[in-house]
Formats: structure tokens, C-alpha cells, sequence
């Protein structure tokens, strides 16, 4: 049997069928990726002919904490690099932890001209990109973003943290420096409910970014939401996702595990369920706490606490038929005839939003079933104007586009010109 050598950053353990380690920085290529690699090769030897490409491929970084997105941003720049036929040509992908002088240089002279796709957690070196800015090669950075204490809520469910709210704002504040250092340099901040209830459009958006065409968006959100998460000991090197990040929780961790027998039926296959230590998630006075320690950044995107609390509470109930209420269907409002419940909680949460810092007025008027119409103003009180949530300046703009627009030009333009800062 012929030996297999590995090139320069191949990883050696992958190329033999073994598991390295969870940060192990070398590249890891699926067949898929390898084909279309030696696909675009083929096509520049045509084109080309004797002559060789000398140009370096486009460098993207996707930065973010745990659990906010960023592995899915990794993989839609990956795969839109691998099915978009791009210029570019497919990218060599890596996760490094943390990113040297060298780091990005190196790998692009191993990529013979093709981009590199980069995920990373942490501040980098201060000179990492002295020679790229210099030569004027330059690089795009995404990001991604979620409220702060969903994302903790979410360590602590699949084991990844600590209950200690010592040693959470200690992470956070990691996190955070980070974060803020790959933000001020990023060409696209991507929302983690975004993502999640809007992939296809953010993809297309995405692809709009990087300057290529995003006709087969819909076909990469249905792979991305099908890729493997990773074996139990650590994340599939090729993704980098954790078994964890899709992990069965609730009913099935308790061992409702009848959804699983079917799949392993259809799969012909036995599944790995990943057993993860549930772990209590913040209470009030640690959610308050990380909120007050990083309320810049919960403001900046709008992730008011009390609204969000209402909006689970509310809007994910049962309506009497058995279905559960969409709040991007603006249509079911109308269809089914609970205005009066719809109106008691909207109102509800005025009473929750209500403190020091801020007053926000919710009104809301009927005019036949057919228009609605949200106010919403704000009064600076102290410390000056507070965001509201996007879900709700989304909510209010939906339910006056669908049933009165005119109404809400004459309300942004003339009226409320706050709301347009806001959104």
C-alpha cells in the first residue's frame, strides 16, 4: 500500500483516519472539498496554460463567542466558497485559537492562490496583520452576536461552564475583549436569531459581503443544518461543531428517546446520543449581574431583558386550536380572533419595562380587524436613550407594513424619528 504523505499544514492523524485534538490548528479536507480543490486546479491550468498565478487568496476570519453562531458563519463562507464556483476557487479552512504574524502568511502561499477561511475565539498577536496591511492584501472579518445570558444558559446546559458566576464573568469578560477587538475591524455582524430564524437570508447576505453570487443559498442552510456535529471525545475536525451543539436535551436526556429509534431506523444506523450534565440555568440576580457588567453591549443590540422575558412567556403559548402563535405571521393575527389576548399582553409589558432608566409606551388601536397601529416612544429619564428590542421594533414595522403602510412612513418620517434610529 502506497504511503500517504502528508503536505505541510495536512493534518497527519486525519489523513490516517485518527482524531487529533480539539484545537488542533492544521487543515482537515473532506473529499468533497479535495475535489472541487482539484476541480478549480484543473480549471486554471486551462486557463493559464504554463503560466502560474502568483495572486494570494482572500483571507476571512469569523470571530465570536461559544454558542453565538460563529461555527455556522465558518461553515456558510466554506461551503458558499465550495459550491458558488467563486473565483476564488474552494478555501482552505482552519480554526486557530489564537493567530500569529505568521499564521495567515504562511497558509496562504500553502493555498496556491485559493482563500483561507479562518475561525478564531481570541485577540490575536497586536502585529498579526502587519505584513497583509502593508502589502495591501488585507482580509474580511464577520462576526456574530447573541445577548450574553442566553449564551451562558447555554454552556451551562451542555456541561461546557461552570455554575460559578465567579468564573462566568471571568469568561465573559475574555469573551468580550476579544470580541470587541475583531468587531471594530468586521465587514458583517450576523444576530444569532437571525441566523436561526432567517438562514437562507442571511446567507445571501453573507454572500453579498464577500462579493459572490448566493444562488444555491437555500441548498447550504439545508447542508450546514445537516453536517456532523463531532464524535463524543471532541468537534468533527472539518466543522469544527461539538457533539454538544447538537445535542438532544429535555425529554430525550430524560429518556424519551422515541424520536431517536426512528432516525437510527431510517439512518440504518446506531446514533451516539451525548449524555451532558444539565446544569441549573442563571437565575435573576446572575442574569442582572452579567447584564450590568456588559450593559454596552446588551444595549447595542437591543437585548432589553424584560421584553425578552415576555416574548417567551407570551408568544410561545398555546392558542386554543393547538397550535403555537408565529410572531413573524402577521397573517395568523387576523385569521384567528384573539385580539383581545394579543392586547393584554402587549399591554402587560408595559408595566414589565418601566424603571429608572427608562419608559417605554406601547399603544395599540383596532380599526376593524384590518389595521394595527403601534406607537412606541421614548422618554430619556437620567441616563438617555435606551434601545428596545429588535424583535419588538421588528413585531411593531410588520404589523403596520402588512396592514396600514402608510401609516407607518408618515409615523417613521414625520412622527417618531427615534424608532429610525433604533432600527
Amino acid at each position: 500500500m502506497e504511503e500517504i504523505f502528508p503536505k505541510l499544514f495536512d493534518c497527519p492523524d486525519y489523513i490516517q483516519g485518527k482524531y487529533c485534538h480539539a484545537l488542533c490548528n492544521y487543515r482537515h479536507q473532506t473529499e468533497e472539498e479535495k475535489q472541487a480543490i482539484e476541480k478549480y486546479r484543473e480549471s486554471l491550468r486551462l486557463k493559464l496554460s504554463t503560466k502560474k498565478s502568483n495572486r494570494f487568496g482572500a483571507v476571512y476570519i469569523i470571530a465570536g463567542p461559544e454558542r453565538s453562531g460563529a461555527s455556522w458563519l465558518f461553515n456558510a463562507v466554506r461551503l458558499l466558497l465550495i459550491h458558488q464556483d467563486s473565483p476564488f476557487g474552494p478555501a482552505d479552512s482552519y480554526r486557530l485559537n489564537h493567530i500569529t504574524k505568521n499564521d495567515i502568511e504562511t497558509r496562504l502561499i500553502e493555498a496556491c492562490g485559493r482563500p483561507l477561511v479562518v475561525r478564531t475565539m481570541r485577540i490575536p498577536d497586536s502585529n498579526w496583520a502587519e505584513n497583509l496591511d502593508q502589502s495591501g492584501h488585507g482580509y474580511i472579518v464577520f462576526v456574530s452576536h447573541r445577548d450574553l445570558r442566553d449564551v451562558i444558559d447555554d454552556c451551562l446546559t451542555i456541561g461546557w461552564m461552570k455554575h460559578d458566576i465567579g468564573v462566568i464573568l471571568s469568561r465573559l469578560k475574555a469573551y468580550m475583549i476579544a470580541y470587541e477587538y475583531w468587531r471594530s475591524i468586521a465587514k458583517g455582524d450576523f444576530r444569532y436569531e437571525s441566523i436561526h430564524n432567517e438562514p437562507v437570508e442571511q446567507i445571501k447576505h453573507l454572500a453579498r459581503l464577500m462579493g459572490i453570487e448566493s444562488i444555491h443559498a437555500e441548498h447550504i442552510s439545508k447542508e450546514i443544518n445537516s453536517l456532523r456535529p463531532g464524535q463524543a471525545i471532541g468537534p468533527d475536525q472539518v466543522t469544527k461543531m461539538w457533539p454538544a451543539q447538537r445535542v438532544i436535551e429535555a425529554s430525550r436526556a430524560n429518556g424519551d428517546d422515541k424520536d431517536d429509534k426512528e432516525m437510527d431506523d431510517k439512518a440504518h444506523e446506531t446514533a451516539t446520543v451525548v449524555v451532558v450534565p444539565r446544569q441549573a440555568k442563571l437565575s435573576e440576580s446572575e442574569r442582572k449581574k452579567i447584564r450590568d457588567a456588559h450593559c454596552d453591549y446588551h444595549d447595542r443590540y437591543g437585548y432589553v431583558e424584560a421584553f425578552r422575558k415576555a416574548i417567551n412567556e407570551h408568544f410561545s403559548k398555546q392558542i386554543s386550536n393547538g397550535e403555537e402563535y408565529d410572531v413573524c405571521d402577521i397573517k395568523r393575527f387576523n385569521e384567528i380572533d384573539e385580539y383581545t389576548l394579543i392586547e393584554n399582553n402587549i399591554m402587560s409589558m408595559m408595566y414589565q419595562l418601566i424603571n429608572f432608566h427608562y419608559i417605554i409606551l406601547i399603544e395599540m388601536q383596532y380599526f376593524i380587524k384590518i389595521m394595527i397601529l403601534l406607537i412606541i416612544e421614548y422618554y430619556i429619564i437620567e441616563t438617555g436613550l435606551k434601545r428596545l428590542d429588535y424583535d419588538l421594533i421588528r413585531f411593531a414595522i410588520n404589523c403596520l407594513t402588512y396592514y396600514y403602510p402608510g401609516l407607518l412612513f408618515h409615523m417613521l418620517v414625520y412622527k417618531r424619528p427615534c424608532i429610525l434610529q433604533a432600527v
